[in-house]
């Protein structure tokens, strides 16, 4: 996935080929960083092939001469550019020889002008000892593109060993942010100890260091194992460092990357996340929410939400219900891809009635598999006393369909929202789905009221006259023939509903 953070670093990479600064290069923001990267490598070819003809004359001749007198031209007088493009084209073997009787700085000044593609097979050859000598050199020149760039060229044990000798932890970082291929990540930072690791976020945080696009960078690649490390190491550090963490998240537009480590966050570093007050500063909120959309990062932030206190999930509701509908989809999408529904329900909650209904609306217009998941997770968690006081936000074209869906629920699942609607003193709700029911679902309904205890039926009842709701049943019931009337007219004595009805 394309990121801001590689964008950074194959920005900068890009600047220094071209020997500009990376501001200069600002035309180019559209591009993205994999089309950077693709640009980069062309213009490397591209300089190297028009040259070609004479790099091989070159490499050719070195035939003729021996390599102690060859490596001596080399560093006296040809100079580590052309060598740079030379080398590539020599005989492995020959280059390893060539190289090693050169000095380690000019090794390290032909580096930062040497493509590795061109010479990997060389680079793998060079000792672990001749390496460590270089990267020192490396590491006091600040050369960290270059470091970053021959990563990919040496074997995971020597990287290791090189790295075991670096006690920089600034250039650990900076050479990280700018390591070609991501996948060997993982396996580098088995080399880093625990405490160092801790040391390089602490670093990062730190005013005068600006190593948060380093150091966000670095987990962009990390599996979610490492993702939560990290994201817990921060956490536990205390409130300053992870408001420094979002403010350079923001600062920096890497909300791509730093989403995806809350997502791996434990619950107790979650819940000091979002007790920040630079979280609840509304740009931050706001930039948060426009990331998480660019980035279709919806499976983060929607668990993220659910952890805020009222007041701030309040915050972000109300930047939620902003959004375009063709983005409400997207989140609804998610919550029912990733079993999210009670996450989105925790957000729609505290939406204003307008909100609330144009969510609950695009709700009922998914598919039926769609909507019956939710009603499952709905169920499962039992989340019935933040639904129904939903339906009371309907219109009766609405709640036609809510009753629809309502009329499929199993009998058990009926009798929860039942318990629900008494022991939170929502029955006006429920009773709202009724007025929209075919006569078959009201009298089932009524069937299973009917057997429950009587301060549950007499509550209903009380809500019921509140709501008018006999006088709008009798025209329904009288219309009733044969054995429906039989079990209309057994229902209503049992609910103690007689004389209502003028049923003797």
């Amino acid at each position: 996935m394309s990121s801001q953070s590689q964008r950074i670093a194959e920005n900068i990479k890009l600047a220094r080929q071209l020997q500009l600064e990376p501001e200069a290069l600002d035309f180019l923001s559209p591009l993205n960083d994999e089309e950077l990267r693709a640009l980069r490598e062309d213009l490397s070819d591209a300089m190297f092939d028009e040259a070609r003809p004479h790099f091989e004359r070159a490499a050719a001749a070195t035939k003729l001469l021996p390599n102690k007198l060859i490596a001596d031209i080399s560093e006296k007088i040809v100079g580590p550019l052309l060598s740079a493009r030379i080398v590539g084209l020599l005989n492995p073997d020959t280059a390893l020889d060539i190289t090693l009787r050169t000095s380690d700085e000019f090794i390290a000044d032909a580096a930062a002008l040497l493509d590795p593609k061109s010479a990997s097979a060389l680079i793998k050859r060079v000792p672990v000892d001749r390496v460590q000598r270089v990267t020192q050199i490396m590491i006091q020149r600040k050369e960290y593109v270059t470091m970053g760039r021959f990563v990919d060229h040496v074997d995971n044990q020597v990287i290791g060993e090189v790295m075991s000798s670096i006690d920089d932890d600034e250039a650990l970082l900076r050479t990280a942010f700018f390591v070609e291929s991501k996948e060997v990540f993982n396996d580098l930072l088995h080399h880093v100890p625990p405490e160092r690791i801790k040391h390089m976020a602490v670093l990062a945080g730190q005013s005068d260091q600006d190593l948060w696009a380093e150091a966000l960078a670095l987990t962009t690649h990390m599996d979610d194992e490492w993702k939560g490390r990290i994201g817990d190491i921060v956490a536990e550090e205390g409130e300053a460092l992870l408001a420094s963490m979002l403010e350079n998240a923001k600062r920096l537009n890497l909300w791509d990357a730093l989403l995806p480590v809350v997502a791996c966050m434990s619950e107790s570093s979650l819940q000091r996340l979002v007790g920040l007050k630079a979280l609840a500063d509304v740009d931050v909120l706001e930039s948060v929410i426009k990331a998480t959309d660019e980035s279709d990062l919806w499976e983060v932030f929607l668990p993220l939400a659910a952890h805020m206190d009222t007041e701030l999930r309040g915050a972000a509701a109300q930047i939620v219900e902003r959004l375009e509908p063709e983005v409400l989809l997207r989140i609804i999408e998610t919550a029912n891809q990733h079993d999210l529904w009670a996450d989105l329900l925790s957000i729609v909650d505290v939406m204003g009635e307008a909100e609330q209904k144009q969510v609950v609306a695009l709700v009922i217009q998914q598919p039926e598999a769609v909507l019956t998941s939710m009603l499952a997770a709905v169920d499962k968690a039992g989340l019935w006393v933040k639904v129904l006081p939903l339906l009371g936000c309907m219109d009766a074209e609405l709640r036609t369909s809510a009753a629809k869906i309502v009329e499929r629920l199993s009998s058990d699942t009926l009798i929860r929202i039942i318990d629900v609607a008494d022991q939170n003193n929502l029955w006006a709700e429920l009773i709202a789905v009724r007025e929209v029911m075919g006569d078959d679902e009201v009298m089932a309904l009524l069937d299973l009221l009917a057997d429950q205890p009587d301060s549950v039926v007499n509550a209903m009842i009380d809500a019921a006259h509140k709501a008018n709701l006999w006088d709008s049943l009798k025209p329904k019931f009288e219309q009733l023939q044969g054995a429906s009337r039989e079990r209309a007219e057994g229902t209503i004595k049992k609910l103690g509903l007689s004389e209502n009805f003028g049923v003797s």
